[in-house]
């Protein structure tokens, strides 16, 4: 057996496109992660989880620095799901469990619809919360037809009227003995 042996300049020059490949895609990550995070915040910028600022990107690798941690959290059984065969369990490789995330999410949603209300004080604490009760009404009732169903009710919608509607206006090259003569070379018989 023959083996072939890759000089070390090969692999110097392969290992420095690796590296370059990995910097511009690690650029490339960071740049839309930052895009889509200012798109989508919803709270304006103020401390974050340590007292802070902190920049989402920070707030990433802070997160994946530790992935045990992070994998017990989001295996959590936290809904005591019992598998079947197995006694109970405080955590399974099984569950995906991402109520934190989501929590982190409501309160933020929340945290921007109270605005900028003093939390001390109960009156706007309760001007607040009636409105947000009134939207949550909006969004509940829905007008239904009931006996719009199985074909009982025809479903039509209302066009304006015409206006200012004329024939059109023929712009053909053609005069009208040219025209019949080519439709009469077109559909006649040959008989």
């Amino acid at each position: 057996l023959r083996m072939n042996i890759v000089p070390e300049a090969v692999v110097s020059t392969q290992s420095t496109g690796v590296k370059e490949n990995r910097e511009k895609l690690e650029k490339f990550k960071s740049d839309t992660i930052l895009h889509w995070y200012e798109h989508t915040k919803v709270v304006p910028k103020k401390a974050s989880f340590m007292n802070k600022e902190v920049t989402v990107l920070e707030q990433i690798d802070h997160i994946l620095s530790n992935k045990e941690r992070l994998i017990t959290r989001t295996n959590q059984n936290r809904n005591t799901v019992k598998f079947f065969g197995e006694s109970d369990m405080d955590s399974h490789p099984y569950i995906f469990n991402d109520d934190d995330f989501y929590q982190q999410l409501l309160r933020e949603i929340i945290d921007k619809k109270m605005g900028n209300i003093d939390k001390n004080d109960p009156d706007s604490m309760g001007r607040q919360w009636a409105e947000l009760q009134k939207l949550k009404v909006k969004t509940k009732n829905k007008v239904v037809d009931t006996k719009a169903s199985k074909g009982r009710k025809i479903r039509y919608d209302v066009h304006s009227k015409l206006l200012g509607f004329m024939a059109p206006v023929s712009t053909d090259s053609l005069s009208d003995s040219r025209q019949d003569e080519l439709f009469k070379s077109l559909f006649a018989s040959n008989n």
